[in-house]
C-alpha cells in the first residue's frame, strides 16, 4: 500500500466529529435532564436540609473555574458573596419556587449543556472533577475543626434553644430580623414598602449582603416558604455557622492554592491552622459572639480578595476579576468601612504594569470592563443605602463591643507591614527581578498603612465627639487586626516557601527513608501549636486545673450553657403569636419576672425581630422606656409610661402576671391593652 493509500485509509478510519446540530441537540437533552433533576429534587423536598446543602456544594465545586479544588473553593466563595445577594435586590417573580431552586436549576442545566456541546463530552466530564493534591486535604480538615469550635451553632434542635443561644450576643436580633424580613418579603429591607404602622424600617439603611447570603442558606435548608418561627431560628443559627466556616475555609483554600504552597503541604498546614485559629479561637470569635458575623465575613473577604489577586497571571481576566469584584461587593454590602483597607488589594491586582499582563483578546477586555462597571454600581448602591441614615455622623455613635487586645492589634498590624514589605527579598528570579506574584504580595503592605491612617482619623473624630474611642472605632480596629493576621499569613507563605539552601555548596544527597514522615510530624506539631496562638484552646480540662483561655472556647462554653438552660427571655417566642391578634398595632414585650440574663431592651427588640415589626420609632420608644424591673409596681409604671407615650400600643406580659399588672394600672383602657402570652 502506498503512502497516499495509507493516509486515505487512516482518514476514513478516524471517527468524524458530530455536526453542530447534533451536538446542540445533545446539549439541550443533557441540560433538560440535569436541570429537571435539580428542579424536581428541590420542589419535592428531597434536596432540602443537609442533602440540599451537600448538593449545592457539589454543584458549585463542579463549575470548572480552576483545575485545583482549593482554587475553586476560593473563587466560588468570592463569586457567591458578591452576586448571590443581588438576587434579593428586586422582587423577582419566583413564586413558590424560590431563588435557590432556580439558581441550582440554571447552573446544573448550564453544566449539562456545556458537556453536551463538546466534541468529546468525556473530557469535559473529567474537567468537572478538580485535580486533587495532598494540600487539598487541609481545607476539609480545618472545616471539621471549625464545626467542632462552632458546634453550639449547629446544636440547637428547638426554637427556644436557638433563641437562647442567639441572646448571648446583643446584635443577633438585628441580623436575624433582616434575614427573616428578606425571607418574608422576598427582598432586602431597603426595598420593602413602608411599615403598616407608618414608621420607617429599622434596617432600611443597612446594606444586607451577608443577610441575603444567609437567606440563601436558610432557603436551601427549609425551602422558599417561611416556616414556623422555631424552625426559622434553628436554620438561622446553622446558617451563621456554615457561613463562618466557609469564610475561613475560603481563606485556607486560597493559601493552599498559592503556587508557592501548592507542592509544600508541610509548610501550608501550620499557616492554614493559624488562619483557622484567628476565626475559631481568636479575635474573630469574639466578634461572632457579639453578633457581628456579617463583619467577620467582610473581614474574610478582604483576605480572600488578596488571595485571588496575588497569583493572577493576567490583569484582564474576566473570571478572576469577577471574583475580585465580587469580594469587593461583598465587603461593601457587609461592613462598608472595610473598603478602606481593601482599596490597596484592588490596586494590587493591576500590578506590575507589564505589557504582557494586559495583552488579551478584545472580548476579554470588554467582559472585564463590564464586570468592573457592574461591581462599581453594586458598591455605589451600598453607599446610597448607608447615606440614608437619619443621623448627622454615624461614625461617632456609641455602642457595646468587646475591647480588642491592643497588644495583639499592634503585633498584627506591624507584623503584616514588616512581612509584606519583606516579600521578594528571598524570591527573586532572573537577574534580581521580582516575580510578578511577589510584587503583588509586597503591595499588600499598603493595607496596614492605610488601615493605620484610617483608624487614627476615626479615633480622633470619636475622641472629639465622645471623649474616647467608641463603637465604630473599636470595631474598625478589630477588623484591621483580623485582616492583618490573614495578610501576615500570606506573606509568611511567600517567605517560607522561597527559603532555599545554597545548592552550589551543599552536597548532593539521596532521599533517606523516613524524611517525609519526619517533615510531616514537624508540620503537624507546628499546626497544633498554631491553633493555640490566641490562648489555650482545649476545652473540658478545667476540672484538672487547665482551663481554656482562648476566647473562642470561652464563648463556646457560654453558648452551650445557654442552650442547656434557656433564659426566661425566650418567652418572647411564645409572645410573638400575639401579633396576629392585634393586627398592625404595636406590641412591646416585657420579660417579667426575669433571670436578668437578657436586658429588657434586647428582649423587646427580639419581639420586633420575630414579628417583622421592628421600626425606628418603636426601637426609640423601647430604648427610652425599658429598664430592669424587680416588682409588679415598677413593671406597671413602665407600662403606664408606654401607654401615655403611645396610647395605641399593647403590652405583652406573662399570662400569670396580667391581672396583677391590670390591678395597678389606673385607667380601664390601659388594662385592656395588657395582653398575656
Amino acid at each position: 500500500m502506498t503512502a497516499v493509500q495509507t493516509a486515505q485509509a487512516s482518514t476514513v478510519a478516524e471517527p468524524q466529529p458530530l455536526r453542530l446540530e447534533f451536538r446542540f441537540l445533545r446539549a439541550v437533552v443533557l441540560a433538560l435532564l440535569t436541570g429537571a433533576t435539580a428542579f424536581l429534587g428541590r420542589q419535592s423536598g428531597v434536596l432540602d436540609g443537609k442533602i440540599g446543602l451537600a448538593f449545592l456544594a457539589v454543584v458549585v465545586l463542579a463549575v470548572p473555574t480552576s483545575r485545583q479544588l482549593s482554587r475553586r473553593i476560593l473563587l466560588a466563595a468570592c463569586l457567591a458573596a458578591g452576586y448571590i445577594p443581588v438576587l434579593w435586590w428586586w422582587p423577582l417573580p419566583v413564586g413558590g419556587v424560590g431563588r435557590i431552586t432556580l439558581l441550582l436549576t440554571v447552573v446544573t442545566a448550564s453544566l449539562g449543556a456545556w458537556v453536551g456541546m463538546a466534541f468529546n463530552p468525556t473530557s469535559r466530564i473529567r474537567r468537572l472533577m478538580p485535580k486533587l493534591a495532598p494540600v487539598d486535604a487541609i481545607p476539609p480538615l480545618l472545616a471539621i475543626l471549625g464545626a467542632a469550635a462552632l458546634y453550639p451553632w449547629l446544636q440547637p434542635k428547638s426554637g427556644f434553644q436557638a433563641l437562647s443561644l442567639l441572646m448571648t450576643g446583643w446584635d443577633n436580633s438585628a441580623h436575624f430580623s433582616m434575614v427573616h424580613m428578606i425571607r418574608t418579603y422576598g427582598v432586602t429591607v431597603d426595598m420593602i414598602a413602608p411599615s403598616p404602622s407608618g414608621g420607617s424600617w429599622q434596617f432600611a439603611t443597612y446594606p444586607q449582603g451577608f443577610h441575603a447570603l444567609a437567606t440563601a442558606v436558610v432557603e436551601t435548608i427549609l425551602g422558599p416558604r417561611v416556616r414556623d418561627l422555631g424552625l426559622e431560628l434553628v436554620a438561622y443559627t446553622h446558617a451563621v455557622a456554615i457561613i463562618t466556616i466557609l469564610a475561613c475555609i475560603s481563606l485556607v483554600a486560597g493559601l493552599c492554592a498559592l503556587p508557592s504552597l501548592r507542592r509544600r503541604p508541610v509548610i501550608a498546614a501550620p499557616i492554614a491552622a493559624f488562619v483557622a485559629a484567628v476565626f475559631f479561637f481568636g479575635p474573630a470569635s469574639n466578634a461572632i459572639q457579639e453578633g457581628f458575623t456579617n463583619f467577620v465575613f467582610a473581614c474574610a473577604l478582604v483576605g480572600a480578595a488578596a488571595l485571588v489577586g496575588v497569583p493572577m497571571a493576567r490583569a484582564v481576566s474576566p473570571l478572576h476579576v469577577g471574583a475580585l469584584v465580587g469580594a469587593m461587593v461583598g465587603i461593601a454590602n457587609g461592613w462598608i468601612l472595610l473598603l478602606v483597607p481593601a482599596a490597596p488589594v484592588a490596586v494590587m491586582a493591576a500590578l506590575p504594569l507589564r505589557r504582557g499582563r494586559w495583552a488579551v483578546p478584545t472580548r476579554y477586555g470588554v467582559a472585564t470592563t463590564v464586570i468592573v462597571l457592574v461591581g462599581l454600581a453594586c458598591v455605589i448602591r451600598a453607599v446610597v443605602v448607608v447615606a440614608r441614615l437619619p443621623v448627622g455622623n454615624p461614625l461617632v455613635l456609641t455602642g457595646g463591643i468587646v475591647q480588642p487586645d491592643m497588644g495583639v492589634v499592634v503585633a498584627a498590624v506591624l507584623g503584616a507591614l514588616a512581612l509584606c514589605s519583606t516579600v521578594g527579598c528571598l524570591s527573586k528570579v532572573g537577574r534580581g527581578t521580582l516575580s510578578s506574584s511577589a510584587v503583588r504580595a509586597r503591595t499588600l503592605s499598603g493595607v496596614p498603612l492605610i488601615g493605620i491612617a484610617a483608624a487614627a482619623v476615626l479615633a480622633a473624630m470619636q475622641i472629639s465627639a465622645n471623649g474616647q474611642v467608641s463603637y465604630y472605632g473599636l470595631k474598625f480596629i478589630t477588623g484591621l487586626e483580623i485582616i492583618c493576621l490573614v495578610l501576615l499569613s500570606i506573606a509568611a507563605a511567600f517567605i517560607l516557601s522561597s527559603w532555599r539552601r545554597d545548592q552550589t555548596v551543599a552536597p548532593v544527597r539521596t532521599r533517606r527513608p523516613g524524611v517525609t514522615m519526619h517533615k510531616a510530624a514537624i508540620s503537624l506539631t507546628l499546626s497544633i501549636a498554631a491553633t493555640q496562638s490566641f490562648g489555650f484552646a482545649v476545652p473540658g480540662l478545667a476540672s484538672v486545673g487547665l482551663p481554656a483561655t482562648a476566647a473562642g472556647v470561652a464563648n463556646r462554653s457560654e453558648q452551650v450553657a445557654a442552650i442547656n438552660a434557656p433564659t426566661s427571655a425566650t418567652g418572647v417566642l411564645r409572645a410573638a403569636s400575639l401579633q396576629s391578634d392585634v393586627g398592625d398595632a404595636s406590641v412591646f414585650y416585657f420579660n417579667y419576672p426575669s433571670d436578668n440574663k437578657v436586658h429588657p431592651i434586647a428582649a423587646a427588640q427580639w419581639y420586633f425581630a420575630l414579628t417583622n415589626t421592628w421600626t425606628r420609632q418603636l426601637n426609640t420608644v423601647a430604648g427610652e422606656l425599658m429598664t430592669e424591673t424587680t416588682s409588679i409596681s415598677d413593671l406597671a409604671a413602665e407600662i403606664r409610661e408606654l401607654f401615655l407615650t403611645r396610647p395605641e400600643a399593647f403590652a405583652a406580659v406573662p399570662a400569670d402576671q396580667v391581672e396583677a399588672v391590670r390591678d395597678v394600672l389606673e385607667l380601664p383602657w390601659m388594662s385592656d391593652h395588657v395582653i398575656g402570652w
